[in-house]
């Protein structure tokens, strides 16, 4: 058994105070980890990032970031408590990865670097403070880990050579639900229907998708999400009359989340910008195909060995619109993609990937 230290935030159901797809990845491979002890990972603690939590309320293993002192004080504590053969950073660019730069003698060391997108002057507003967290990480780990190939050569523009050993490892398909229905639930509506769900923000385009309802019919547009471009977008719903086309929902539980995806014809987050995309995932676990962020998909593609939907290489509305009516009239089986993507992106399938590149990297360090 390799004893592992994970560092980065948690999910809700596990303790955490703000939700993501790191902190789903970070919760759901900690579970798995746990459930599954013959993969030969044995977690000894969590730092949760993003939580007051002494302990995991599921799992029970302990969470030791209550601890006094600056980032580096805090991990050195931590480490001499738990003794870990094998540390993991989920996000390498934050102060508790960057605080290693000073430490010697360390297990061994593994980062994941979720995205480069708060390591851009235009998105960070202490730029650059996290691309130089993030190079101060590199110094010491063994080994950097990415999500898609797309994120790793990312990489490039900020890092010229990194001098650890690199590998991709896509995240697994969030526990959403339990949804077992891959056919429509369609009642008596006589609209096809479009949903979407993410954070409402420029740079996930939901207003050219809003835009994208004035060029097709019967079809309607469901945004499941909040954020900066909400007040905007319900101005441009009640100017231009599309009211009885596009709705705003937020604040919904999971199983709300779920019906929605069930009584869709197809998934649209016309981003520009993923590091993967989870939530294509929780779609498609939906049997729903996807209109998105091309890169995102292609990895998807890549993995699952089947077609899930068509990318966007524009994001005019008239481009969204046209890529949304080949998708809807694409003959899809949506069983096989939900049956698919279940095989490929389970939890256990995606830690036992893992735990066996952990075992390597380990045996290869020593």
């Amino acid at each position: 058994m390799i004893r592992v230290l994970s560092v980065g935030s948690v999910s809700p159901e596990h303790g955490g105070k703000t939700r993501g797809g790191v902190a789903r990845f970070h919760s759901a491979l900690i579970k798995s980890w746990i459930k599954h002890p013959e993969l030969g990972i044995e977690v000894v603690a969590v730092a949760a990032l993003n939580s007051d939590e002494n302990s995991d309320p599921i799992t029970g293993v302990p969470y030791l970031q209550n601890r006094k002192g600056n980032s580096s004080q805090r991990m050195i504590s931590i480490i001499e408590e738990s003794n870990p053969d094998c540390i993991i950073f989920h996000h390498i660019s934050n102060a508790w990865a960057a605080s290693i730069e000073v430490m010697e003698n360390l297990p061994t060391t593994i980062g994941f670097a979720h995205s480069w997108l708060y390591c851009r002057e235009e998105n960070d507003p202490r730029y650059p403070t996290n691309l130089n967290r993030a190079k101060k990480s590199l110094s010491k780990l063994n080994h950097l880990l990415f999500l898609s190939k797309h994120c790793r050569d990312e990489m490039y523009e900020f890092i010229e050579n990194p001098k650890c050993d690199i590998s991709i490892i896509p995240p697994p398909l969030s526990q959403l639900s339990a949804n077992n229905k891959s056919i429509r639930i369609h009642s008596s509506r006589n609209l096809q229907r479009i949903v979407y769900l993410g954070n409402l923000l420029s740079h996930k385009n939901p207003m050219p998708l809003v835009k994208s309802m004035q060029h097709l019919n019967d079809v309607e547009l469901i945004l499941i999400g909040s954020g900066k471009e909400e007040s905007s977008i319900k101005r441009y719903i009640i100017e231009n009359k599309l009211s009885d086309v596009v709705k705003i929902e937020n604040d919904l539980t999971d199983s709300q989340i779920s019906e929605y995806f069930n009584s869709a014809d197809a998934f649209c987050l016309p981003s520009q910008y993923e590091a993967f995309g989870l939530v294509y995932l929780e779609a498609l676990d939906h049997g729903l195909p996807l209109i998105g962020y091309g890169p995102s998909l292609d990895t998807i593609e890549t993995e699952m060995g089947i077609k899930c939907g068509f990318p966007l290489t524009e994001y005019t509305p008239e481009v969204i619109a046209s890529t949304i009516f080949k998708c809807l009239n694409y003959d899809w089986d949506r069983e096989t993609l939900q049956k698919r993507v279940r095989e490929v992106f389970n939890p256990y399938s995606i830690s036992k990937r893992f735990a066996e590149l952990i075992k390597e990297i380990h045996i290869c360090k020593e």
